[in-house]
């Protein structure tokens, strides 16, 4: 007898809670800091408890996906990257006048894994047993819901997606609808670290008043593009180049870029490998400290000239350079470019500004900001 009233008890508490969750059905059961998909560690409570199942909509199926930025469905995760996983629920039969959804990623432990991120209102994220839920602040008219889930930074394992939903009839109240079932629908992504890219080496090294960036690869597969990043500091980096892939190679190729504006002192480097899908890593972070004091000098002479000039370089970095000298109009159109190599020491540059029209033109490196003007007569 005592074991039939604590039953009635907690089967009325429970209804109880049902009516205050879904009277007016505005926010999901996280909102009341309750977990209600059916996943490991939970009540066992689920959509279907309240909402009925089968419904007034039939059985409720759930679909989980997960995509790249780019819009490709994927399996697996690349640590440090962002997805866009979509929950769709599925009414058996009827029109449903709104959907609702509850959702969560654990890893093998049960812990929780990355992290859900909401881009709309009718998505929020609450915190339930130091876990990350996404579900419904709203009814919403559109049965897919569609979450940003930032992938752990590093390689967890295998990484579960459960998810549970319903569907209501718009009265106010949970009679008439329809949830998910006992059993939760799941999605499993494995970790994938195998860059699109075999690497061979990342270097910086000052050139003239600027930083060299070069790196080789070995293989490519997929790849779309590097992106080069600086940092003053080593904790926030902005890009400042982007250099195509080849897609497809099974040769070494070379790849190099520069960094005109260093700062004067410690500059933090990384590059950012991008595959077409979209996902990306990122290499080791290189640091270089930059004596801005050691600039060479550039002077032409003369610097009125008919059709040729002497361009003198100072070169006291001790190093040789393959480069180039740039002659720009002065609304900045390239208009000459001379290759040369520089060793160190004085070096002298002939070039030849023959074909040019009169008029006000400047000279300048390739790597450097700075330049020149010279006038052509």
């Amino acid at each position: 007898m005592r074991l039939k009233f604590t039953y009635a008890i907690l089967t009325s508490l429970l209804l109880f809670g049902c009516l205050i969750l879904f009277t007016s059905y505005e926010d999901g059961p996280g909102n009341n800091g309750q977990a209600w998909i059916g996943a490991p560690g939970e009540s066992g409570v689920t959509c279907g408890t309240c909402h009925s199942n089968p419904g007034s909509f039939g059985f409720v199926n759930i679909d989980i996906s997960m995509h790249t930025a780019n819009g490709n469905e994927v399996t697996s995760y690349v640590p440090g990257n962002s997805y866009n996983v979509t929950v769709t629920v599925n009414p058996e039969v009827g029109a449903p006048a709104g959907y609702g959804f509850q959702a969560v990623a654990l890893d093998v432990t049960n812990s929780n894994a990355g992290e859900f991120i909401s881009e709309n209102d009718i998505i929020g994220i609450r915190t339930i047993n130091q876990r990350l839920y996404a579900e419904h602040n709203m009814p919403s008219p559109g049965r897919a819901f569609t979450i940003r889930w930032d992938a752990p930074l590093t390689d967890i394992g295998d990484v579960t997606f459960y998810a549970s939903g319903n569907t209501v009839n718009g009265d106010g109240t949970s009679a008439g609808d329809s949830g998910m079932g006992t059993v939760p629908a799941k999605l499993s992504v494995s970790p994938n670290t195998a860059l699109p890219i075999e690497m061979t080496a990342f270097t910086v090294e000052q050139s003239f008043n600027s930083i060299l960036l070069k790196w080789a690869t070995l293989t490519e597969s997929n790849s779309s593009h590097f992106a080069l990043e600086h940092s003053p500091n080593g904790f926030i980096f902005k890009e400042f180049a982007k250099v195509s892939a080849a897609g497809f190679s099974s040769e070494i190729l070379q790849y190099s870029d520069y960094h005109t504006n260093p700062n004067n002192g410690l500059n933090y480097y990384r590059l950012k490998v991008v595959d077409i899908d979209g996902t990306f890593q990122y290499s080791d972070i290189l640091v270089y400290e930059m004596d801005k004091k050691q600039r060479p000098t550039l002077e032409a002479l003369p610097n009125l000239v008919a059709d040729k000039t002497t361009v003198l370089f100072h070169n006291n970095l001790g190093n040789v350079f393959d480069s180039e000298l740039h002659v720009h109009t002065m609304s900045g159109q390239l208009v000459g470019t001379f290759p040369f190599g520089l060793s160190p020491g004085e070096n002298r540059i002939e070039l030849d500004l023959s074909e040019l029209e009169m008029g006000y033109y400047t000279i300048s490196l390739k790597e450097a900001n700075e330049a020149i003007r010279i006038m052509k007569n």
